[in-house]
């Protein structure tokens, strides 16, 4: 099956093309990056023109290659929760991560209480380990 660049060079239209009804072009910005399915989610948050743009402006094909999956990430967030986007994913993990914290902090007094404030307190790093970030 041929990739997005080889249909580009064959005249086939790429993904983003047949979402926008129009001819692909050879270079066209948004062959390698696009699927049909991924664009349409990106043009229906961020535009078309808008897209192009910011592709254009990257220089390097690794990171247009990083800012296409962010967009394409970004835009199906903002499908699924049109108000906060992949912000909402942060926030759940805000507080699974502080719901963690009281299970810990739980667990510390009731091992103060059993075995005394010494035996709950933070660990010592052991000589020669590395110390947690």
């Amino acid at each position: 099956m041929p990739d997005e660049e080889e249909q580009a060079l064959a005249g086939a239209p790429c993904g983003a093309c047949r979402t926008l009804w129009r001819r692909c072009v050879s270079g066209c910005v948004f062959a390698p990056y696009f699927t049909a399915d991924d664009f349409a989610a990106v043009h229906g948050v961020f535009d078309a023109s808008n897209v192009s743009k910011m592709l254009e402006r990257i220089e390097l094909p690794e990171q247009r290659w990083v800012a296409a999956v962010t967009l394409v990430e970004e835009a199906k967030a903002r499908q699924r929760d049109p108000t906060f986007g992949r912000v909402s994913y942060i926030r759940i993990l805000q507080e699974v991560n502080d719901k963690a914290r009281e299970l810990v902090d739980a667990a510390r007094e009731e091992i103060a209480t059993e075995f005394g404030a010494l035996a709950a307190a933070e660990p010592l790093p052991i000589l020669g380990a590395r110390a947690r970030a």
